[in-house]
């Protein structure tokens, strides 16, 4: 779903053409309708060559709704902008609209109200991942309230995701009032994995204003990182980030308050709708 938007980018600054664009994503789609699917839910990772799963985890070889939305948040994008009248452009959209309309959101409740992360033939349940906030979990809810073939019903998001309220925090973390989620955070894809879709700015409900929540997130991981309370080596108002990433302790969910002095670039580049002179100032560090 990244590489998607990546490519609508490119085409849109000229660094690729459109045809081009529009040639690899019929491909991609062509390859998607082939890929093996669990009640039109995609696995985490796929074989390129076959189409056939590849295990994630123990139990994790099958559905899962999480990465299928953050997929879909780039062909959505790609349906949008690929909007003329040309053979490829409406065979490219109506490609995505079958492989959209295949998703059944609801069967991921299990009849309850909210979304479960995985299921697999051989596994069933066993992964018993309920989706709930406040973490990227956002974009599958979203999508599965718009699907036109398979919607749930708004009652799962409130509490199945927001968990009647309880996803909200409302404390103040190095002078900055959060919102939502855990204290100090969390890392900061939380704040940009489902905007690369969803516009912060003109979303909010009774839990909050996500343009809102999303700077705020951000501020105070700065703040963290420049004041550097724990001294580690490097950190600085140029040299700030701190999300999921690899690091000499392997994968880990860096974050304020799980610093283990591993910045990763990507977290305050892609920072830069949030905080602007912050992610350039990292940017030319």
């Amino acid at each position: 779903g990244f590489g998607v938007i990546a490519m609508i980018v490119a085409v849109e600054r000229g660094w690729i053409a459109r045809d081009d664009a529009i040639e690899h994503l019929s491909r991609i789609t062509l390859f998607l309708e082939k890929v093996r699917r669990y009640h039109g839910m995609f696995p985490h990772f796929t074989d390129g060559r076959t189409g056939e799963t590849i295990r994630f985890a123990r139990n994790d070889d099958g559905g899962d709704c999480v990465e299928t939305a953050l997929l879909f948040q780039g062909l959505f994008c790609a349906r949008q902008y690929f909007s003329r009248k040309s053979v490829a452009e409406v065979r490219l959209r109506e490609q995505i609209g079958r492989l959209w309309r295949a998703i059944e959101w609801k069967w991921y409740c299990r009849d309850e109200e909210m979304l479960y992360w995985h299921w697999s033939p051989g596994c069933g349940w066993a992964m018993n991942c309920p989706v709930s906030g406040w973490n990227e979990g956002l974009l599958p809810y979203v999508l599965a309230a718009g699907s036109d073939t398979h919607p749930i019903r708004a009652s799962a998001y409130h509490r199945g995701f927001a968990r009647d309220g309880q996803m909200c925090n409302g404390k103040s973390f190095y002078g900055t009032t959060l919102p939502l989620g855990p204290d100090y955070g969390g890392p900061l894809f939380l704040a940009q994995y489902s905007f690369c879709g969803l516009d912060p700015r003109r979303l909010r409900d009774r839990y909050a204003h996500y343009w809102q929540q999303n700077v705020a997130h951000t501020r105070i991981n700065y703040a963290h990182c420049a004041r550097n309370p724990h001294g580690h080596s490097g950190y600085g108002p140029d040299c700030w980030g701190l999300t999921s990433g690899h690091g000499p302790y392997g994968y880990v969910a860096h974050a304020p308050d799980n610093d283990r002095g591993v910045i990763t670039p990507s977290a305050a580049l892609s920072s830069l709708p949030y905080a602007p002179v912050e992610s350039m100032r990292a940017l030319r560090c």
